[in-house]
């Protein structure tokens, strides 16, 4: 039998070839070396099911709810491995409690998990043929993540959450009338910044930030919608001291600054901007898009989790 490509895929930009689907649509896959190895090799099988999810389109949903399946039974593992009790009658809704409750993920929006029970559920008692498809290759991934947010360690994790929980709202007020990141010389006006993540199992430690610089305005008073350009930077020895946010950036590009607008000439520009741009009728909804952050965080995210863990809490 000679496999051909589903015919959905020509639809998709980057996916022409079975090389270019996986290099384009698929995404590599890391796994902590603590994640036991029964649990590692039924995510080998998903692994499998999404590469072949490029024949036979329907192997996303397939693909997904064996996901969701192994997500289970981890959590049921680490609660025994934590607990030393099995978890034999407790519900899957129950140990997602359980997890959040001891901070067992990165996440904070527990509706992630509800909605992948929700999915497992369906798929186990639903008579409807549904499909999901691309809409849930994301959360096969998210699955991943949080399978080995289950390895990573809680306190620390706890510790960097009030660490960014306490900086955003100081980070807020700080550019309330604007800012200018300065970056290898180059100065960008900007209207505010995101933290995304803080790496604090390594010495020194790392926060990943999103930064929003000004834009043009009139493409929006033409009917045309897009999603403001933003940048992410990585620092490291932060600090924040008057009308100065500093660090050192991790991509060699030396000391980094973030100041707050001081001459008449960028006051000017800035407070021309945001004049035009909250006479937009779309302005709140130009402010929600630069709420979506999620791909910059799973970023981040993955590249934490293969970080090896220099500093430990006891």
């Amino acid at each position: 039998m000679e496999l051909k490509s589903d015919e959905i895929w020509e639809v998709f930009n980057g996916a022409k070839s079975f090389e270019e689907f996986q290099k384009n649509i698929l995404q590599p896959i890391y796994l902590k070396p603590q994640i036991p190895e029964d649990i590692k090799a039924e995510i080998k099988v998903v692994e499998k099911l999404l590469l072949h999810s490029y024949f036979e389109y329907q192997f996303i949903d397939l693909a997904l709810s064996q996901a969701i399946f192994t997500l289970e039974k981890c959590i049921r593992v680490r609660h025994k491995e934590i607990s030393g009790k099995s978890s034999e009658n407790i519900t899957f809704f129950k140990l997602i409690d359980w997890c959040f409750d001891n901070n067992y993920f990165e996440t904070e929006n527990k509706d992630i998990l509800n909605q992948l029970r929700i999915i497992r559920n369906g798929k186990v008692h639903s008579e409807q043929k549904s499909l999901g498809g691309i809409a849930f290759l994301k959360k096969v991934y998210t699955v991943f993540y949080l399978i080995n947010d289950l390895y990573e360690d809680a306190a620390l994790r706890i510790l960097r959450k009030e660490v960014i929980k306490k900086l955003q709202p100081v980070l807020n007020n700080f550019l309330k009338d604007g800012g200018i990141v300065t970056i290898e010389g180059k100065r960008t006006i900007i209207f505010k910044s995101d933290i995304i993540f803080l790496n604090n199992k390594q010495n020194p430690e790392t926060l990943t930030l999103v930064v929003w610089p000004i834009f043009d305005p009139a493409p929006y008073t033409k009917d045309k919608h897009y999603k403001p350009h933003a940048f992410e930077i990585e620092i490291e020895k932060w600090q924040l001291n008057g009308d100065k946010f500093s660090g050192f950036s991790t991509a060699g590009k030396g000391e980094i600054f973030i100041t707050k607008i001081s001459d008449e000439v960028n006051e000017g520009k800035f407070s021309n901007w945001r004049k035009e741009f909250y006479a937009l009728r779309d302005f709140s909804l130009i402010l929600f898009l630069t709420t979506e952050l999620n791909d910059n965080f799973y970023s981040a995210l993955r590249k934490f989790h293969s970080a090896p863990t220099h500093i430990s809490i006891k």
